[in-house]
Parts: C-alpha cells; sequence; structure tokens
C-alpha cells in the first residue's frame, strides 16, 4: 500500500495572527508596537513588538513544538492550533481573564468549542 499524507503545519498561522496580536494590549504599556518578520523559528520575534507579546508568542511556538506529539495536527485546522497554542499560552501566563484579551479572542470570530477541544487535547499531552 503506497499513500501520503499532507499536514499544514500551524506555525505560519501563528505567525499571521501576531502581527494582529499586537493589539493584545501589553500588560506593561512600552508604547512598543510592530509586526512579525520570524523566518521559521521563534528566536527571530521582532523585537519591536513589547516583551509579554514576544513571550506570549514564545510560549505558543513551544506548545506548537509540542502539538505534535498528539494527533491535532490531524484533527484540526492550522489556523485552528495556532490560535489554541496563543490562548495556552495566554493562560500559562495568566492573561486569559483580561477584558481586552477576552475581546481579541472574541474578534477572531472562530469557534471557541473547537479551541477549548484543542486545548483540551493538548492539556491531556502536557
Amino acid at each position: 500500500m503506497d499513500c501520503y499524507i499532507v499536514i499544514f503545519h500551524p506555525y505560519r498561522s501563528l505567525e499571521s495572527i501576531i502581527p494582529e496580536g499586537s493589539r493584545i494590549p501589553p500588560t506593561s504599556n512600552n508604547g512598543a508596537t510592530g509586526t512579525n518578520s520570524t523566518s521559521g523559528n521563534a528566536g527571530a520575534v521582532d523585537q519591536s513588538l513589547p516583551k509579554d507579546i514576544r513571550e506570549l508568542y514564545q510560549t505558543a511556538w513551544y506548545i506548537l513544538n509540542d502539538s505534535y506529539k498528539t494527533d491535532v495536527c490531524l484533527l484540526y485546522a492550522p489556523h485552528s492550533i495556532a490560535v489554541s497554542a496563543l490562548y495556552l499560552a495566554c493562560t500559562i501566563k495568566d492573561r486569559e481573564k483580561k477584558p481586552e484579551v477576552r475581546q481579541w479572542f472574541a474578534e477572531l470570530n472562530l469557534d471557541m468549542e473547537e479551541v477549548k477541544s484543542v486545548c483540551v487535547r493538548l492539556c491531556d499531552f502536557m
């Protein structure tokens, strides 16, 4: 039996979210804004982004790395996995309960039940 499987990685989706994610209000308002200029690794985060946004991105990237030890890449769209990783990163950094962060996730117009389902699968691994 000969077969091929194509898996779309969630990293590019995370990279596309982060420029929008720069609108996530930083915990310390240093006025820095910018775009993400990553080229495939988490160490290339645009340094003009606020420090806590860079930390969220880095944490989400690590979560995406760990997601390959689960079956989420086979069950969910890459964008859903990326948003779930970012949501988990916000949870780890105690940012998910802030009204502005909740508003930002609401503006993404995603099925939050699907995000919750991905988060549960990822947390089952951790």
